[in-house]
């Protein structure tokens, strides 16, 4: 499951960024310098793997997830 960050231009969202925790989340924001944490936005399914934007580490999706049966 994944923890997202929603980029957002007024009232839509326009980007996600994935993470693989919630400490990796937080990391990322003082690092890029991002007053914009709202808090723990985690067990997030998402489609297909990705990496998580601050280690590096794998993001599992749920398609990745049916393949493996």
């Amino acid at each position: 499951m994944a923890h997202l960050h929603l980029i957002e231009e007024g009232d839509e969202v326009v980007d996600t960024v994935v993470f693989c925790s919630d400490s990796c989340h937080q990391s990322w924001c003082m690092k890029v310098g991002n007053p914009d944490y709202r808090g723990w936005y985690g067990c997030t399914e998402i489609s297909v793997w990705e990496p998580c934007a601050e280690c590096g580490d794998k993001v599992p999706g749920v398609m990745d997830e049916e393949e493996d049966t």
